[in-house]
């Protein structure tokens, strides 16, 4: 079963105790000097996740300076040694763990770690519980199978370590004991007790003004929180007392994964350990440098891509993280990127001993691992706060002398070298399982394909991500409309990339399903139409779009009301398209309906519309009215990304119709990436095609265009009508070369798309433009093809 860990009611006592000692120090300080049987307090012992309350049980019979101590907690399973006190008579659960009893010095038990005491009677039974232990008189427990519980031998084990950390740090005061004048007593109590009890906590809140003046002066909380011995270096000069009792009262700590940083300021070097925790979507503090907050998922997709397995499937984009800045200084750049990578990775782990107290001096550099700057400093700052670390992660061309201050050193070059070892230690396979998603799951991974999609335009990416979750499956507590987002995610992706025949058959299916549904509306049922509709589009089926869309067009002439603004404004939209490509007549007031309708509902849609407008007077020879449409969406606030580049390439088509030459500075510098790459490739030929464009330059042109119409294409697809688009260009190319091999090669080629299985609307639509195999190579027959192109 899930046993909840009992820190709560550690950081409860820890802060009843904080503000009593806020109240009285001088009263507490004279109370009980010494620790008296009965008597709980409460450590620090290096475990966060370990609540546990030290009780005395009696003095050593022959050393009045050591006391016997036993572990008490609330874990509520409780095994053959242990004891399970009286709830009435203690007024909390509390039980006893009687085999992790130990001989512990009076000098660990100041006064400021008092929290508490048992009643006289309680203490007697604890007493006979050691007795009895000590004799080999044991109970048998009330459930004799809580002593082979495999949770029970883990919490045993954890409190064993804890024992272990508070006899280590018992064995440092007795060394050197930490000095008390009368002038200082108060501030250093109050100050061990906060760096000792609650580590983590409300550092300065517990301490009194003078305490915390000191403090102030040397750094602000989350640098004393987060490098306390860098901060405590600098007490030192004006306080050494207290910065001598602060020293020895540092608990071991296991940060996790920490990120390296220099202050850009001061060139201090300080650590930022990283905690990551689960989370619905990827939040990271704006101060730490993963920017944006999907910036580590991204390195994630590709650490696992670098393992190049043959059965990689899973969805590990299923995974969300939160992470915290505890330092709270602005970072910047890559250094810390693999850092945050293995802190998300120890948590999907469940924090595995390995990353207990690890970092890396390697940033990402594509698919290598280059090192990173001021590595000898970093690493100081890591030995300073912590002393020996668990992993280094480093290059083999980083110095090695540091290497036996870690327990493990990985020395790597690349992502596919840290992945191996990742996946050799077992830390990856949590990412690969092929497991249903959950509810939470796919709502993660619907807003990473929003965010790939329509925020960055990275089609193929994400279409590859929905493939993968649709072949994961959903378990069934996630709803239809989740798993029907999906379906339209899917379908959209494939027109966007140009996949005709696959987008065609998804969205047909899609269309039927609302056609024989009896729980459509006419809402969804318009909705599947235009998806079939839009993705009748790259078949050039441009009549069958006017017969599923015109029927709306007509009945929302006489009830406005039947459909969603939105699904209005797509349906004049989509029909619009349709009949500019036809040359059918009423496109212009189809167009300027949907004007109206954003001009009152979402006025930062217009540009999109706008473009379309623009298009069909482009097309229909109107370039004074297209060129007034242009200026407007020039100038309007809510141009974007996408929308600006398609208004790049009208501007440009507009210049080659008037016979000027004209280019864009921005869509000059475009290079290929994962972003959607058809609206460059559109602005470059319609810049090859300028009247007075140097050959050259325009054999360039239409090679940079092949080349963006080429980078979106899903593998082993040929029915794409982005391959086709880049068959009209080859030969064009062709043409502007003068090349008879390339042109017959291009209309072969072009022939093949017109008689693919699918291809009857480009075979209708391209009848007569097409020049014949044994033409001659010739501008003006290429221009005639590139004119019946509808995107063109």
């Amino acid at each position: 079963m899930a046993i909840p860990r009992p820190s709560e009611k550690l950081r409860t006592a820890i802060a009843a105790a904080a503000e009593s000692l806020s109240r009285s120090l001088g009263r507490i300080a004279a109370d009980r000097p010494v620790p008296s049987p009965g008597d709980l307090y409460v450590f620090d012992v290096g475990r966060d996740d370990v609540g546990v309350e030290w009780l005395v049980v009696r003095v050593h019979p022959d050393d009045s300076e050591m006391y016997l101590v036993v572990p008490v907690d609330d874990f509520p399973l409780a095994g053959t040694p242990d004891l399970v006190l009286p709830e009435d008579r203690v007024g909390r659960p509390m039980i006893v763990r009687g085999g992790e009893a130990d001989w512990f010095p009076r000098s660990l038990f100041t006064p400021k770690f008092r929290v508490g005491a048992l009643p006289d009677d309680v203490l007697l039974l604890v007493r006979k519980l050691m007795a009895d232990l000590a004799r080999g008189r044991v109970a048998a427990p009330a459930d004799p199978t809580v002593d082979g519980d495999p949770e029970y031998e883990d919490w045993l084990a954890d409190v064993a370590q804890a024992r272990e950390n508070l006899l280590a740090r018992a064995e440092l005061l007795s060394v050197v004991p930490c000095p008390e004048p009368a002038a200082t007593t108060a501030a250093v109590a109050a100050a061990e007790f906060v760096l000792a009890a609650e580590p983590g906590g409300g550092f300065f809140a517990a301490l009194p003004q003078p305490v915390v003046a000191e403090l102030a002066a040397v750094a602000d909380e989350p640098l004393w929180r987060t490098n306390a011995a860098w901060c405590i270096e600098r007490l030192r000069e004006r306080q050494p007392e207290l910065a001598d009792c602060l020293w020895r009262a540092l608990p071991r700590q296991n940060p996790g994964v920490v990120g390296l940083v220099i202050d850009i300021v001061n060139r201090e070097s300080f650590v930022v350990p990283l905690a990551a925790e689960r989370s619905a979507e990827w939040h990271v503090d704006p101060t730490l440098p993963f920017r944006p907050a999907a910036t580590l998922q991204e390195l994630l997709v590709k650490l696992l891509h670098a393992l190049a397995l043959p059965h990689l499937h899973g969805v590990p984009e299923r995974f969300a993280f939160t992470l915290r800045d505890p330092l709270g200084r602005r970072s910047d750049g890559p250094s810390m990127h693999i850092a945050g990578l293995l802190a998300v990775i120890r948590r999907a782990n469940d924090n595995p001993a390995l990353f207990d107290r690890a970092c890396c001096v390697l940033q990402p550099d594509g698919d290598r691992l280059v090192p990173v700057g001021s590595i000898p400093h970093k690493l100081e700052a890591f030995r300073r706060e912590y002393g020996t670390g668990s992993l280094l992660v480093r290059s083999r061309d980083t110095t090695a002398a540091f290497d036996e201050q870690f327990e493990t050193v990985w020395e790597v070059d690349s992502l596919g070298e840290l992945a191996r070892l990742l996946e050799q230690a077992d830390l990856l396979q949590v990412f690969l399982e092929d497991q249903p998603l959950s509810r939470v799951e796919a709502n993660t991974i619907a807003n990473r394909v929003h965010q790939l999609e329509a925020l960055e335009h990275r089609y193929a990416e994400a279409l590859d991500l929905s493939l993968r979750a649709e072949r994961a499956g959903f378990r069934p507590e996630v709803p239809n409309h989740v798993r029907r987002l999906f379906r339209q995610n899917i379908i959209d992706l494939y027109r966007h990339l140009g996949a005709y025949s696959k987008t065609a058959e998804r969205a047909r299916e899609e269309h039927a399903r609302a056609r024989t549904s009896s729980v459509q509306s006419y809402e969804e049922q318009a909705q599947a139409d235009l998806t079939y509709a839009a993705a009748l589009y790259d078949l050039h089926r441009f009549g069958d779009m006017h017969e599923l869309l015109d029927p709306w067009r007509a009945r929302l002439a006489t009830d406005p009301l039947l459909l969603l603004p939105f699904t209005r404004v797509k349906v004049c939209n989509t029909l619009g398209r349709a009949w500019v490509a036809l040359g059918r007549d009423g496109w212009e007031e189809l167009f300027q309906r949907s004007e109206k309708i954003l001009q009152e509902l979402e006025p930062t849609d217009l540009p999109r519309t706008w473009s379309y407008l623009a298009h069909g007077y482009l097309r229909a020879g109107r370039g004074r009215e297209a060129e007034e449409v242009l200026a407007r969406i020039e100038t309007h606030p809510g141009l974007d990304d996408l929308s600006r580049w398609f208004l790049r390439f009208y501007q440009a088509d507009w210049a080659r119709r008037q016979g000027r030459t004209w280019s864009d500075p921005e869509m000059e510098r475009a290079t290929l990436s994962p972003r959607v790459g058809h609206p460059f490739a559109f602005y470059f030929q319609a810049t090859a095609r300028q009247p007075d464009r140097p050959v050259d330059d325009a054999i360039d042109r239409f090679q940079r265009a092949c080349a963006f119409l080429t980078q979106d294409q899903p593998d082993g697809d040929p029915q794409n009508i982005q391959r086709f688009l880049a068959d009209c260009l080859r030969l064009a190319e062709a043409a502007w070369r003068a090349d008879q091999t390339r042109w017959t090669q291009a209309v072969m080629a072009l022939e093949g798309h017109l008689s693919a299985p699918g291809g009857e609307g480009l075979a209708r639509h391209y009848a007569g433009a097409v020049p014949p195999r044994d033409s001659a190579p010739s501008r003006a027959a290429a221009e005639q093809l590139l004119n019946r192109v509808p995107y063109f």
